[in-house]
């Protein structure tokens, strides 16, 4: 006999055991078994649901726009530090993505334009009780920038130089500053020191709720409420790494972001079985993600291994 499995968080399957009871099942799984038997012997769907996508808000829209745009600069900043060797060719593969990406970034703000351009946080009031939309030049200034800095390295038939390296450098710096000032018409936005300190304490959260989740000497209710937790703390991290624009070690932190997703994944799958353990490699992700914590200066010091 085969069997069908999948996670879910534990208030969605209560709550979902709760209304096949309701409906006469047994229990969730008779439920789902029946739907199995049906699309078997039927070959088609018992019912088809149809999800209306999300309406975003002009807020939203914009800090997506910027979002997209970060995530090249991270891409190409990357690639300065560890990809580009003095005397030695671009790896223009590397050069790709971001080029493309570059591209769905523009579309998705032209695309958006007419909502981005009613974030409250951009819009300049003018004489005459008339407003402009200041986001616009910047979004185009800042892809330029980014283009520029893939110009200075791409198909230049010849080995980087010093000189390509700072003419990189300077277009990032400009396009950092593009991002950063579009950052700072967000609506509601805190500051880049305090949304930093947002973050690393999130992220502190999601290491010592890992830790607490796979402490077997705890009982399985607990853990389970703990890993949750650390689902929580996760995307609350998530969603502050978005908005702190760029930072001198906007880097590390993308690394930590990263790391920080790969140990809740690890952890996750830990406990889909009540009594095993991190793996080998699981136990030296999460002591990578609390060394990682460690230099990035966080004020709440990671708690240390159970």
């Amino acid at each position: 006999m085969a069997q069908i499995s999948f996670r879910c968080p534990d208030e969605q399957r209560n709550a979902a055991d709760l209304t096949a009871r309701k409906a006469g099942y047994s229990s969730l799984q008779d439920y789902l078994g029946t739907i199995v038997t049906y699309m078997a012997q039927e070959g088609t769907l018992p019912v088809v649901i149809s999800f209306k996508p999300i309406a975003l808000t002009p807020d939203d829209a914009f800090q997506q726009a910027i979002i997209r745009f970060r995530e090249v600069y991270l891409k190409l900043d990357n690639l300065l530090t560890n990809g580009l060797t003095i005397g030695e060719m671009t790896p223009l593969k590397e050069l790709r993505g971001p080029i493309d990406d570059i591209q769905a970034a523009m579309n998705f703000q032209e695309q958006h334009h007419h909502l981005i351009e009613m974030a409250p946080g951009q819009l300049e009031e003018l004489p005459g009780g008339h407003q402009f939309s200041r986001c616009r030049e910047h979004f185009q200034l800042l892809a330029g920038h980014l283009r520029t800095a893939i110009r200075m390295v791409n198909m230049n038939k010849r080995p980087v130089s010093s000189r390509d390296r700072e003419e990189m450098r300077e277009a990032l710096d400009d396009a950092a500053r593009q991002i950063n000032e579009l950052q700072s018409m967000t609506s509601g936005d805190v500051s880049q020191e305090s949304g930093r300190a947002l973050f690393l304490l999130d992220a502190c959260d999601v290491y010592r709720f890992a830790r607490l989740a796979t402490n077997l000497g705890e009982e399985w209710g607990i853990r389970r409420a703990w890993l949750n937790r650390m689902g929580i703390a996760r995307r609350q991290a998530e969603e502050q790494f978005s908005r702190l624009g760029v930072q001198s070690d906007v880097g590390q932190m993308a690394a930590l972001t990263t790391l920080m997703a790969q140990v809740c994944d690890r952890v996750t799958q830990a406990l889909e079985k009540e009594n095993s353990s991190l793996s080998a490699v699981s136990e030296t992700l999460m002591e990578e993600l609390n060394t990682s914590l460690m230099s990035l200066g966080s004020e709440i010091a990671p708690v240390q291994k159970i």
